[in-house]
């Protein structure tokens, strides 16, 4: 049995999860279109309407009326159903 050449699987899924990222990076954009007001605190760290902070490497958020933070499949689609573009 060969053994596994663990630095070609591991850039490898480096490679996947930069191209995930750039997707989802580029969907958080849209967002603009749709009303929102989105801001580029950092690299990988976004804030839409002042209220949420977005961090698509993980698809974490945090919610700073609130202070909670939390996770989602899908940033855009969990924005989306909390918050109205004009808030």
């Amino acid at each position: 049995m060969a053994g596994i050449d663990w630095t070609y699987y591991r850039r490898v899924q480096q490679l996947r999860r930069a191209a995930r990222l750039e997707t989802r990076i580029q969907a958080i954009w849209h967002l603009k279109r749709r009303g929102y007001d989105v801001k580029e605190l950092a690299a990988h760290h976004f804030r839409i309407n002042g209220i949420v902070d977005l961090y698509p490497v993980h698809n974490q958020w945090h919610d700073l009326r609130t202070e909670e933070r939390g996770g989602a499949k899908d940033l855009v689609i969990w924005i989306k159903e909390h918050l109205k573009p004009n808030e």
